[in-house]
């Protein structure tokens, strides 16, 4: 699991502001996004995980924004990811199924890049 000082994003969201911080995330988005293009066309993978980290950093800020409770915000976001997974799930399997493809599931005991050892990065994109 990712770990995120919630006392530092506090403390730049009272010095910048709200508004600031959240209009940073739009900025940082946009970053990503360019980052994104270049690593797909032969760039920096290290700069893309860099403004990938930027982005989800100021993602914890909104939700502090947002003033999500601590002691439900949670549990309310991680009910919606599970939703969305499951949405997204749902919808590999219903490709694969049309494209007739086996369906292959990352194993549980490894991470992504374990998995993926071998494939080239336009395989796994």
């Amino acid at each position: 699991m990712i770990e995120i000082e919630q006392d530092v994003l506090f403390s730049a969201i009272k010095l910048y502001g709200a508004d600031r911080q959240l209009d940073k995330l739009v900025e940082e988005i946009g970053e990503l996004l360019q980052a994104l293009v270049k690593w797909r066309q032969g760039g920096d993978k290290l700069h893309l995980l860099e403004e990938l980290a930027d982005v989800y950093i100021m993602l914890e800020q909104a939700a502090m924004i947002l003033d999500v409770p601590a002691e439900t915000g949670p549990t309310l976001l991680q009910a919606a990811i599970d939703k969305k997974l499951e949405r997204l799930r749902e919808r590999i399997k219903k490709a694969m199924e049309e494209d007739g493809k086996p369906d292959e599931e990352v194993p549980a005991e490894c991470g992504f890049f374990d998995w993926a050892k071998g494939m080239d990065d336009d395989t796994w994109i």
